[in-house]
């Protein structure tokens, strides 16, 4: 008898906390809306790269920006024009002789209802650091890997915060 009371309170103790935390998982998805939801319009793209060898900068910047831009088009998420864009995936990738950093920010347009005011924020970014000591190619290469894991993790939420607006299953 006594374990089975035992078992009735954790039981007891199961259902408060599934009830607690069923909505943190709403609230998750909300965030994710938040962050990501832009009508399922189109996305400029922009690539920085920033590194210590000046003369490979335009390279890596155009190679970086050019997968980037086939990724998103792909999943017919670019546009080159910024007036139809519904918001701007800043790629930016720092080096300095092998130690880098890479940081996906996505901007969107955000209200401030205290001032009625509209303006540009960053409601999502992703990203990481590294050092990759080979040739600049290889490490142009290395950082293309690293560029698409992000873009996977920001096109897969993307896709989910905007699957009613486009239409996705």
């Amino acid at each position: 008898m006594f374990w089975q009371r035992g078992s009735d309170g954790v039981a007891m103790l199961r259902c408060v906390l599934l009830s607690l935390l069923l909505p943190m998982i709403g609230a998750a998805d909300d965030f994710d809306r938040f962050q990501l939801y832009a009508e399922c319009r189109p996305i400029e793209l922009v690539v920085h790269v920033n590194a210590e060898t000046k003369e490979s900068v335009s390279e890596a910047t155009r190679i970086i920006y050019a997968a980037a831009r086939q990724r998103l088009d792909a999943n017919r998420m670019f546009t080159s024009d910024p007036a139809q864009a519904g918001s701007r995936l800043v790629i930016t990738v720092s080096d300095y002789y092998g130690a880098h950093s890479i940081t996906l920010d996505y901007y969107k347009l955000v209200r401030d209802v205290y001032s009625d005011s509209t303006y540009g924020a960053i409601t999502w970014q992703h990203g990481g650091v590294g050092y990759y000591p080979g040739k600049w190619r290889e490490f142009i290469d290395f950082i293309l890997v690293q560029i698409s894991r992000h873009l996977d993790a920001f096109i897969a939420k993307y896709r989910r915060a905007n699957e009613a607006a486009c239409g996705h299953s």
